[in-house]
């Protein structure tokens, strides 16, 4: 700033967007011009939703995170706020998450994350139709039930992935596009929900 001369320099431009911008740039709606300047890589990034094997590992992340930052105790999320976080199919994305297990450590109490999903699940459940109504007992019953496909679903393909490739957990991993460390609490969580199931047989 100021300067008389030139000045070289060697830069970077990094942008990031969560819309459509090829199509913004058809309908006139963003510089053609300047969208082809920038698009010379493109790295599209799936919402959290569409990758929740990475669930777990951020929960764990941030966690650590806040417990360090607030210098407090914070025990890992039980079973049943995690087998929550997993069905949530509307979890928008890694800051939403991030907001969720700082209300936690903050509060020190679980229900601090199960409020803020509450009103979520409850628009997910079929809304109540003329001469029918939905209990809160059924309510809890749907959201067992989508609990448990997600359960079923991961099981049957980590199974499978495990018997693909003879048990190799490290490979199973690579096949389902998991890290390892996200396979191990996988199989540790099935295995707990199974032994919990038939004693409640």
């Amino acid at each position: 700033m100021g300067g008389k001369g030139d000045v070289r320099v060697d830069v970077r431009v990094l942008v990031a967007t969560n819309k459509n911008m090829e199509e913004a740039a058809k309908n006139g709606q963003f510089r053609e011009d300047l969208y082809y300047r920038l698009n010379v890589v493109n790295i599209t990034i799936p919402p959290l939703r569409e990758r929740k094997e990475e669930i777990p590992i951020f929960v764990e992340y941030f966690i650590d995170k806040y417990g360090k930052k607030y210098n407090k105790k914070i025990n890992a999320l039980s079973d049943r706020t995690m087998r929550t976080l997993l069905a949530h199919h509307r979890l928008g994305n890694v800051r939403e998450l991030e907001n969720m297990i700082q209300r936690y450590t903050v509060f020190g109490n679980e229900e601090a994350i199960m409020d803020g999903l509450s009103n979520v699940i409850q628009e997910d459940l079929p809304q109540e139709r003329e001469g029918q109504s939905f209990s809160k007992r059924d309510c809890l019953h749907l959201k067992q039930v989508v609990s448990d496909a997600v359960i079923e679903a991961e099981s049957s393909a980590i199974r499978d992935a495990l018997e693909r490739t003879h048990w190799n957990r490290k490979k199973a991993a690579m096949m389902l596009n998991i890290s390892y460390k996200a396979l191990l609490y996988k199989m540790n969580k099935i295995k707990k929900d199974i032994d919990k199931r038939e004693v409640n047989i």
